[in-house]
């Protein structure tokens, strides 16, 4: 019986009939290594996509798999191919916080800015996190520090203040991130501060060229807002 046959009692994998031989993919998404080894060998196509437009290599990425990763890079799949949703393989190494997978994919030659159908980054999945060694990686190989979502125009300092990252903030600044950038709503990077009662982040803003009486494109003043949220202690600061 072939190595992918049964997993822990599941079905066969679908095998190929007339459309693209989906095995290569099912076989990573489930974890069965072997049987990624005997159909790379077999020649199938590394880069076939399921419905959705995920790949083998996109799922590698997404389970940190990097023997898998790295066979399939040999094979030549497409380092950059993204989902329908413009996921990729290196937004989900970001997501992961795996700088070697990270690395691996970047000397492969994977784009840094690349974006979902959303606009997000792996910049910004990277700052969401909060993993500095991932975020300054992408940074030094061009990822846009500026770079904002499509419809919310979150940037990724706002994702890393937002989620209280102040080392990872003070690279995104030292990187030429634009403290004044303010999302569709109104909310800068001030307010996201704000919001947390984040008094060491606000100082760094402010350190970095915020006015302290700055405020959102809806009006909305620091001040205020730290009142209305209940940080007296950030009010008095």
């Amino acid at each position: 019986m072939p190595p992918w046959v049964v997993l822990a009692g599941v079905a066969t994998l679908p095998a190929p009939a007339g459309g693209q031989d989906l095995r290569l993919i099912s076989a990573e998404a489930i974890g069965v290594a072997a049987a990624v080894r005997s159909l790379v060998g077999e020649g199938v196509d590394v880069d076939a996509r399921r419905a959705d437009g995920a790949t083998a290599l996109l799922w590698a990425a997404h389970r940190d798999d990097l023997e898998v990763v790295d066979l399939l890079l040999r094979a030549g799949a497409d380092v950059d191919a993204a989902d329908d949703n413009g996921v990729t393989p290196l937004e989900r190494a970001a997501e992961n916080a795996s700088l070697v997978m990270l690395e691996k994919l970047l000397a492969a030659g994977a784009g840094t800015r690349a974006a979902r159908t959303s606009g997000l980054t792996p910049l910004m999945a990277a700052a969401r996190t909060g993993d500095l060694p991932v975020v300054e990686t992408l940074l030094r190989h061009g990822a846009n520090v500026n770079a904002a979502t499509t419809e919310t125009r979150s940037t990724a300092l706002m994702w890393a203040v937002a989620e209280s990252h102040p080392t990872v903030a003070r690279a995104l600044l030292a990187a030429g991130a634009d403290p004044h950038a303010s999302t569709a709503d109104g909310f800068t990077p001030l307010l996201y501060a704000t919001h947390n009662g984040d008094v060491a982040l606000a100082d760094m803003l402010l350190a970095a060229g915020v006015d302290v009486n700055e405020t959102g494109v809806d009006g909305t003043h620091a001040l205020v807002y730290a009142i209305v949220v209940g940080h007296d202690d950030f009010a008095l600061h």
